[in-house]
């Protein structure tokens, strides 16, 4: 038989029907690819248009910030605070200011007081204790503690990525656009990426604003815009920020309309100033409950301490339901609530939405249940001449909470 006729009469291999399924397989991974490609880089433009950039730079000079983590504290100096000649930071001996300013002039604090004079690595330290009476147990002399710059030889978390969130309510309730920042919050994402911290900083804490004597945390808006604000919060805590984020107060209510609501676990019952109930536990807010609750505190036992504990529970139950299993697993909604949200947020330069996308990615573990929340340490109340409150900062308390985020060590909260 020739081997033509031996080719013909050789029975034919079968197609491996294995071969087959892992072809369409590929197929359908491939294609399942380039959508999420096609649908995360629409996000990605959702982000980089519809978030606002601040109109200057975020970041306050290089004279008016902490050392670099792990370098050492102090710079050049030959006196107590930073790099400057042996000033310090904002008016007294020992200190950075070319000032005086005696830091006591009620909520505005010296306006006058202390041109930066210090340089790279400035510490800028109370010149007098709160204005008014002292606090009950309060030692005033701790008071002028003032900031703990951190040792140069300090091993830090070189991984961990820390943002300011400035929370403005300009234009509501008769709120000049130009005043003072409505909430502070550190957020402190540590390298290991377990869990997400964050903490409130009451905006009444009286503290060194660099170049204006002592004032309330919240003045530094007023004075210099968020390029102070951070300048003042990275000096309370000798630790610097790597991204900013600004938002308006009215993103709250967008954000949870866009998510479908959100559930708070409200510990205690109260009653809001326009008579809008919230019974204790878990209460079911659509966005407009969601911005009375974050923004009452005149019908709370403890006012701006319990405002700034709701924002933060609210805070928890924005995450949680952003991280569930419903919302990741429907493009349609995340683009949605980033369409929602992101005209109410402001964004340092340096963030966008590359950034946004690998921490996201590194943090698909973290749950509503990781997200632990606390407030910066404070030392007690008292109140200006005038009738206004005025928190004490437990200088102590904050440094430690410092070297925290620096180290990476310790951290926690609710």
């Amino acid at each position: 038989m020739s081997r033509a006729a031996a080719r013909a009469h050789r029975p034919r291999r079968r197609r491996r029907p294995v071969l087959v399924v892992l072809a369409v397989l590929l197929a359908l991974l491939l294609a399942l690819a380039v959508a999420a490609a096609v649908w995360i880089m629409g996000l990605g433009r959702s982000v980089d248009q519809g978030v606002q950039r601040f109109d200057q730079n975020a970041f306050p000079e290089e004279s008016l910030r902490p050392a670099e983590p792990g370098a050492a504290a102090g710079g050049a100096s030959s006196g107590t605070g930073g790099a400057s000649s042996g000033t310090g930071a904002a008016g007294s001996d020992g200190t950075a200011s070319e000032g005086t300013g005696d830091g006591a002039g009620g909520d505005a604090g010296s306006e006058g007081a202390g041109a930066a004079g210090a340089g790279r690595g400035s510490v800028f330290s109370p010149t007098a204790p709160p204005p008014g009476p002292v606090p009950a147990g309060v030692d005033p002399q701790a008071a002028l503690a003032g900031p703990q710059a951190p040792a140069a030889d300090e091993v830090v978390d070189g991984e961990a990525v820390d943002f300011l969130l400035v929370g403005e309510d300009s234009g509501t309730e008769g709120r000049d656009p130009s005043g003072r920042s409505d909430a502070l919050m550190w957020v402190h994402v540590p390298g290991d990426r377990q869990d997400v911290q964050v903490m409130s900083i009451m905006r009444d804490t009286w503290v060194p604003i660099p170049g204006h004597g002592d004032a309330k945390v919240n003045a530094a808006y007023q004075y210099g815009g968020i390029p102070l604000t951070v300048a003042t919060v990275e000096n309370m805590f000798q630790a610097r920020v790597d991204h900013v984020v600004a938002v308006d107060m009215a993103g709250f209510q967008g954000l949870v309309d866009a998510l479908g609501g959100v559930t708070v676990d409200n510990p205690v019952a109260f009653t809001a100033s326009n008579g809008q109930e919230f019974p204790q536990g878990a209460v079911e807010m659509d966005g407009a409950d969601a911005l009375v609750y974050a923004r009452e505190r005149y019908n709370l036992p403890r006012s701006d301490f319990d405002r700034v504990e709701n924002q933060q529970r609210l805070v928890k139950a924005i995450v949680a339901k952003a991280l569930s299993l419903d919302t990741l697993s429907s493009p349609a909604r995340v683009q949605e609530s980033v369409e929602r949200f992101s005209p109410y947020l402001t964004f340092d330069d340096s963030l966008g939405s590359a950034d946004l996308a690998a921490l996201a990615w590194s943090l698909r573990d973290v749950r509503g249940g990781d997200i632990r929340t606390s407030t910066a340490p404070t030392a007690g109340v008292g109140d200006t001449p005038d009738g206004q409150d005025v928190v004490w900062p437990d200088w102590a308390g904050i440094a430690e909470v410092g070297r925290q985020i620096r180290t990476g060590q310790g951290g926690g909260g609710r």
